[in-house]
């Protein structure tokens, strides 16, 4: 047996990506992850026992989503063929690349953002092209044009933007629809928290794909659902390509009683925001601080001692999400926590003035 390193035929690409690497899951407060902070309603934990005891495991859960799917286009007054499930969005974004690409494919991200546009479409062959944020980290009338000029077959845009929290002007979205040939991936994770949505559009519209979740909002991350919704046409020639059984019995059980408690998931929302609001005056009061706007549950923010303010939170308990060299270097993302939460990070970002 050869004692050298063991080779395998792997696609080049691969040996410039990096894999998706989270905070170490350091602190008893994680927020560095963006999740909702709240447990589900008591309501619905109570619904989703009587659920789960009920289900048969033996058997293999219903491929077409038909009655989660029935209650997602109720609740959105879209229609149900427009609508197609995927094991959290990423499944969702690498549908859409196999769908799309092919021989020349190109995309189209701004940076910074979503960090899995990039790696699902380096890793299926894509060509990325890559346009800078503004100073503000806002959309800018450059990347426009980039579109127009390079004609990529897919834009992905997340709107609000992750990590940065801001939600992009609406003249520019509609300006990058407009352009012939290109599709516009409009990637809704926060949407909630921001109340601009291009939902209504994407049914019939032709050029955009909109992509939701209910990791966020909705506070169910652990069940890995994401959604997308587009002309069903489209729908149609994804389904195509969409592993068999890929959503699982359970997590659409507990997503249908979670729709039938729209109101007490969603209505959880305000409070976060009026916590956002109380960390965004806090990181405000701190000596050298650059705040950025955000329309979703996280603050991004600059700081002149990012490393050692990102040791003191995590000596508090505080798991925040700090990051490299790049556009983002000096930055740190805190999610928004709940009341008690947000208390500590109050008081502990009082203790580093």
């Amino acid at each position: 047996m050869s004692s050298g390193a063991l080779t395998w035929p792997l696609r080049p690409e691969l040996a410039g990506l990096h894999a998706y690497q989270p905070e170490p899951p350091l602190g008893d407060a994680a927020l560095d992850a963006n999740e909702n902070p709240l447990a589900p309603p008591s309501e619905w934990a109570s619904r989703a026992m009587a659920r789960l005891q009920a289900a048969e495991l033996n058997r293999y859960p219903d491929p077409s989503c038909t009655a989660l799917r029935a209650k997602l286009a109720a609740l959105h007054q879209v229609p149900g063929p427009s609508l197609l499930f995927g094991n959290g969005s990423d499944e969702l974004i690498s549908l859409l690349l196999m769908a799309f690409g092919g021989p020349g494919a190109t995309a189209l991200v701004p940076t910074p953002t979503f960090s899995m546009y990039k790696l699902c479409a380096v890793a299926q062959g894509w060509q990325v092209l890559e346009e800078p944020l503004g100073p503000g980290f806002e959309l800018t009338q450059a990347f426009v044009e980039r579109a127009r000029s390079a004609k990529p077959r897919l834009v992905f845009l997340a709107s609000p933007n992750n990590p940065t929290g801001n939600a992009f002007a609406p003249e520019q979205i509609e300006a990058l629809m407009a352009i012939e040939g290109v599709t516009l991936v409009l990637d809704e994770a926060y949407v909630e928290f921001s109340g601009r949505s291009w939902l209504a559009q994407a049914p019939a519209q032709g050029r955009v794909i909109v992509l939701r979740t209910f990791s966020k909002a909705w506070g169910l991350a652990g069940l890995r659902l994401g959604w997308l919704c587009a002309p069903a046409a489209l729908v149609s020639e994804l389904e195509k390509l969409r592993l068999p059984y890929n959503i699982d019995m359970l997590a659409q059980a507990l997503a249908e009683e979670a729709l039938d408690l729209a109101p007490l998931f969603l209505g959880r929302v305000p409070g976060l925001l009026a916590g956002r609001e109380q960390l965004r005056l806090a990181l405000q009061a701190l000596p050298g601080v650059t705040l950025f706007p955000s329309d979703a549950n996280f603050l991004l923010f600059r700081h002149p001692d990012a490393p050692g303010l990102h040791a003191r939170l995590l000596a508090a308990g505080l798991r925040v999400r700090r990051f490299g060299p790049g556009p983002l270097d000096g930055c740190l993302r805190l999610s928004v926590g709940s009341p008690a939460q947000n208390l500590r990070i109050e008081a502990a970002l009082k203790g580093s003035r």
